[in-house]
Parts: C-alpha cells; sequence; structure tokens
C-alpha cells in the first residue's frame, strides 16, 4: 500500500482540539535526539538519500534553527549533493526544491540556471496546477509559490479558489477532485495551503476544516490515514495546519493528546516510527515529527537558534574511542567543551588541566601530552577552549605523538553484497599543504581485525561469507579512518502466488520465484534488493513474461506506479496491496516476504473495506 505521507510536520493545535499544547524548541531533549539522529543518518555525499528525502531533513534542521548546508559528512554537504543531482522535470521536484531553497536562504529563481518559480508557474492551466483532477499539486504549488514571495500572484487566487471549491460538505479534503483518499492529511494540507495564500483563519471553510480535524481524532489521541492507525506523518500535518490556524496555543501547557501520541513514536535513538508497530521510512518520520513538535509550518524560513549539531570523533592510540553526534549550545561550544561532552556520555576517563587562563586537553584512558585536533580535516591554529564550532561540523580528535598525522578516508562502492561478491575501496589521505584529497599509497586495510596492505591507495576485497564486517584504513601518519560497516547476506529464493486485479485488466494469477534483484525505476534511478520484497514478486513476474510494471523512488519510499499499463490516477485510485489477506501498510520496497505467501494487488479508488 502506498503512504501518502505528505510531506512534513507536526503538532499544535487550536484549544477546540482538546488543548493541544506547547511547542517545543530547539534545545529539548526530543529535537537534541532527533537532530542527533539526522547527524549519524547523514550519508557520505552529504545527503540523507534520495526522492527527496535530502531535501525534507534539511528543511526539518532548518525548521530547528541550524544551517543543513553547512552540515558536512566525508567532508561533503547536502548542497553539494543537490548540486551534483540531476533534478528530474517534474513539477514535485520543482516544489520541493523551492520550498528548501527558501528554507536556507537560497535563491530559488536562479538554481543552477534554472529558474524553478518560473517552472511551476509554467504547470498552470485552467486556472489550476497540473492535473485537473488532482488538489495536491494545487496545496503544494500554492505554498511553494508563497514561499517564493508570490503572494499577489493570480496564480496563487486562482489556486486557492480551486482549492476551496473542492472543499467537501464536511469540511474535508481528499488528493483530488473525484473523492480520492480523503482524510486528515489531504484536509491538513490544504489548510495550510490556504492560509500560507492569506485566507482568513476565521472563513467558513476553515473553520469547517478544523471541526473536521476535530472529529477524526483517535481515542489515542493521534490521527489516521484511510485504514492505516495513528501514525506520525498525519500526527505532524495536522499538528502544523493548527499552528497556522492559531498561535494562541503557544502559551498553553504541553497536555496535548496528539503530542503525547507523536513523542511515544520516538525510538531511543531519536528517530520516530511511523506507527506503533511500523517502522517503514524513519528518516521521513523524523523529518515531519520535528518540523510540527517545533510548531512550525511550510514554508520554513531561515531562523538560527542557540543549538548547533556537530560529528565528533576520539581516535585513540589503538582504536576509536568514540564516534557521535553531540547538539549543544552555540554560545560555549568549542572543541574542548564538545570533547568533554563526548567523553562523559560514552563514559570515557579524560583529564582537563587549567593553565592561567586556558584550559587544556591533558590525557584520555591515561595517554597524555599527545593530542590533538582537526576541524572539516584542517588543523587550526586556535586554542581548543577557545575556537566556536559551527552547525555540521566534523570534529576529531587524534592521539599523534609525532605531531605529523591528517585524515584518511575511506571510500567503498558498495555496503551490501551477497556471498561470493567483492568490493572495492580506495583510500585517500587530506594533505595539508594544498587543502585537497590525494590517493594514499601504503595504508592497512583493517577488515574485523585482519590487515590487507595496498600500495597505490585501491584494494578489492572479497567476501566469502554471511556477516557483519567491520572496515577502516590506517597509516603511520594517518588519522584512523571512518569505520564503515559492511554486511553481507544470501538470499534464498522464495516461491509466492501472485494475483493482480483492476477492472481494467484481465486478471492475472499465478507462481513466482523471486530473491533479491536490482530493479530501475521511472527516474533511472537503481535500486537494490538484497531480500525478497513485494517488487520482487513483480520482477519475478516481468522477467517470466507475465506482466510490466513501473515504480517510483520517493521520499516515503519507493512507490508502485502502474501494472500492464494500468497506472494510479484520480480517478481509478491507487495500486494497494494484500498479504496472505492482510493489508500491507509498508512500502513494496519494505515488507520481506516468506516463502508461500498469497500476493494481492489490486487499484482501487479506495481501500477494500
Amino acid at each position: 500500500m502506498k503512504k501518502f505521507v505528505v510531506l512534513i510536520v507536526i503538532i499544535i493545535s487550536l484549544t477546540s482540539f482538546a488543548s493541544f499544547g506547547k511547542a517545543l524548541d530547539a534545545g529539548s531533549p526530543e529535537i537534541i535526539a532527533a537532530l542527533n539522529y539526522f547527524k549519524s543518518a547523514q550519508l557520505d555525499d552529504g545527503g540523507f538519500g534520495p526522492g527527496g528525502l535530502t531535501e525534507w531533513v534539511m528543511m526539518a534542521i532548518a525548521a530547528a534553527g541550524q544551517d543543513p548546508r553547512y552540515w558536512r559528512k566525508n567532508g561533503k554537504t547536502p548542497m553539494d549533493y543537490l548540486r551534483k543531482r540531476n533534478l528530474t522535470n517534474t513539477p514535485s521536484d520543482w516544489i520541493r526544491m523551492v520550498l528548501v531553497l527558501v528554507s536556507v536562504g537560497e535563491n530559488p529563481r536562479n538554481w543552477q540556471g534554472t529558474d524553478l518559480v518560473e517552472k511551476i508557474k509554467s504547470n498552470y492551466r485552467n486556472d489550476q496546477f497540473g492535473d485537473e483532477l488532482s488538489l495536491r499539486d494545487d496545496f503544494w504549488a500554492t505554498i511553494a509559490l508563497i514561499a517564493a514571495e508570490e503572494s499577489d500572484s493570480p496564480y496563487v487566487a486562482a489556486s486557492v479558489r480551486f482549492i476551496l471549491e473542492h472543499q467537501n460538505p464536511d469540511g474535508s479534503w481528499g488528493a483530488s477532485t473525484t473523492g480520492i483518499e480523503i482524510g486528515p492529511d489531504n484536509t491538513a494540507t490544504a489548510v495550510i495551503s490556504l492560509l500560507a495564500a492569506g485566507h482568513p483563519k476565521d472563513s467558513a471553510a476553515i473553520k469547517r476544516a478544523i471541526h473536521y480535524l476535530k472529529t477524526i481524532q483517535n481515542s489515542d489521541g493521534g490521527f489516521p490515514y484511510l485504514f492505516v492507525p495513528s501514525n506520525a506523518a498525519t500526527d505532524s500535518l495536522v499538528m502544523q495546519a493548527c499552528s497556522a490556524y492559531s498561535t494562541d496555543i503557544l502559551s498553553e501547557k504541553m497536555h496535548d493528546r496528539v503530542v503525547a501520541h507523536l513523542l511515544q513514536l520516538q525510538e531511543t535513538d531519536g528517530s520516530f516510527k511511523w506507527t506503533e508497530t511500523s517502522w517503514d521510512g524513519k528518516l521521513m518520520m523524523t523529518a515531519h515529527a520535528v518540523t510540527g513538535l517545533l510548531g512550525k509550518y511550510y514554508p520554513i524560513h531561515p531562523a538560527l537558534s542557540d543549538w548547533i549539531t556537530v560529528d565528533v570523533r576520539i581516535e585513540g592510540k589503538d582504536h576509536t574511542l568514540v564516534h557521535c553526534p553531540i547538539t549543544t549550545p552555540s554560545s560555549s561550544a568549542t572543541p574542548l567543551s564538545v570533547l568533554v561532552e563526548a567523553c562523559m556520555q560514552a563514559g570515557i576517563e579524560h583529564e582537563i588541566t587549567q593553565v592561567k587562563d586556558s584550559s587544556y586537553l591533558k590525557s584520555i584512558q591515561g595517554d597524555r601530552d599527545v593530542w590533538q585536533f582537526r576541524i572539516n580535516d584542517v588543523l587550526p591554529m586556535s586554542a581548543a577552549d577557545s575556537l566556536k564550532l559551527a552547525s555540521g561540523d566534523e570534529l576529531v580528535w587524534f592521539y599523534d605523538p609525532e605531531g605529523c598525522r591528517s585524515t584518511l578516508k575511506l571510500e567503498l562502492c558498495t555496503l551490501s553484497l551477497c556471498p561470493g561478491e567483492e568490493a572495492h575501496v580506495r583510500v585517500t589521505q587530506f594533505d595539508d599543504e594544498t587543502g585537497s584529497w590525494k590517493d594514499c599509497p601504503n595504508y592497512a586495510l583493517v577488515v574485523d581485525q585482519g590487515i590487507q596492505s595496498s600500495s597505490n591507495g585501491v584494494s578489492t576485497i572479497h567476501f566469502s561469507k554471511e556477516g557483519t564486517y567491520s572496515l577502516h584504513a590506517e597509516k603511520s601518519n594517518g588519522i584512523r579512518s571512518v569505520k564503515k560497516i559492511v554486511t553481507v547476506e544470501q538470499c534464498h529464493p522464495i516461491t509466492v502466488r501472485v494475483r493482480i486485479e483492476d477492472e481494467k485488466l484481465v486478471p492475472w494469477e499465478g507462481l513466482v520465484t523471486c530473491s533479491g534483484a536490482e530493479i530501475i525505476d521511472l527516474k533511472g534511478q537503481r535500486i537494490q534488493l538484497r531480500k525478497p520484497v513485494l517488487v520482487s514478486a513483480l520482477e519475478g513476474a516481468r522477467r517470466s513474461g507475465a506482466i510490466e510494471y513501473t515504480t517510483v523512488k520517493t521520499a516515503q519510499g519507493l512507490i508502485l506506479v502502474s501494472i500492464n499499463g494500468q497506472s494510479e490516477d484520480n480517478t481509478n485510485g491507487s495500486w494497494w496491496y494484500e498479504v496472505n489477506d492482510k493489508r500491507v501498510h509498508s512500502n513494496i520496497d519494505e515488507y520481506v516476504l516468506n516463502d508461500g505467501d498469497k500476493l494481492l494487488f489490486y487499484r482501487s479508488p479506495q481501500h477494500r473495506k
């Protein structure tokens, strides 16, 4: 089943909702934990994932008052990722890019030579945006144009009229003019877009929408999405709508039931799961939750908080002592203070000494007077107790008795393999003279305590057995590289029964043998599947010549677009799925199948009762 977690956000409602509570601030434990989760989830390319996931996480970070443009991972930032990625020629990409660029203070009218605002306008036809049956594109195009300071645009005025004309009598909105997916998600998004465009809060349409949301709240305090129970995505959208509707509740006590429900979905690592029993899309759910819990709503605008998040690593004489994100007050964030905080969290013995008015690191776990630090790979000239860190910095403290070490960087072609496959490794070293990375000869590649040497900066590792392997590079004049974890799993083929139903298709049913596979979505993105999941069954059927299908990778996960040419649309509905006669809430690349499972794929304007 496709979960249209429309983008975004979270809590704070109006008092008529059962007393929604006060917004969290950027220094609250829940937000700090979520920001640390974001930092730990950042990828080596600087982004947070494809399909728009990077943009939504960036906006959540911006909502927390930090500038994600400078969050570094392996020396790369989210902006590096966005610049390198090819922007597809789709309205959803234009809208998302306008929103993220505005949230970080960039110009959406000149993104690598493209005016994204005009791109959105080019999708306007017949007094609305995009598909004439769709409402979602009108909701989000309106929000994006408001972000781009187009509040007086006739395009916005026409879109607002179109949205208002298609409100249901009970105050709700659906995903389309045909009544598909009516619920709190789309209703909340409509409210956000209307209020962003300046539609009066006391209008009949807004009041009906708020009343509808109040009536659909579940007994546990959360909000449902169709047949999906209370979940983080819907909670967040409703909270965002309520924040946009009223600021009076910001002074209320934090006893709001929806806030309580959402916080129950937060995990110990700071992430948020989708529902009580589903962990799908945790990064996207956390982006939703952070924005809403902070009382923010789209469009997000830059606003700096008093907190920063940095990546901290302490490399000892023989091994890595700690590697973790730290979110801390910006006013007191120095390399020394962050080191102390990381040591205290990890229970690492350390000694700080005072000389006149300055503080110095004396020892860590008994190793004395041999410690240095680098920020973003550069050896600074300022003292550790006075140099101010910035949001997104990478800080490494390292044991260096000779005083000559610089950073090593290990790059892998993949982190997921099958037995018998090879991984290609490249190691580079930071050159202080040029400020650039150079190939690193004569390093030692450590694979689970075993050592493989290389003389030219490149290694090939053959993995013959299943397991989880830790890799890092070492060199006498280098700082130990960040560890990489490689998972080697055997994917055994299974056989499942697949049935496909649609009013415009002859039903097809048959046995399919499937395992892991590589598929290519409509945007040309390659998706590697290591386990037999729902889409593996479709791929198995396609390879046998039984069917054709298409998918697209989005921030919400992999979405099934069509089977045998029959696409999801605003008349016939979405593709849904069941396994062993039970509804599946997960995306088609997330639900793992078992041998003998019975699968049903069907297209319908609404889910089956």
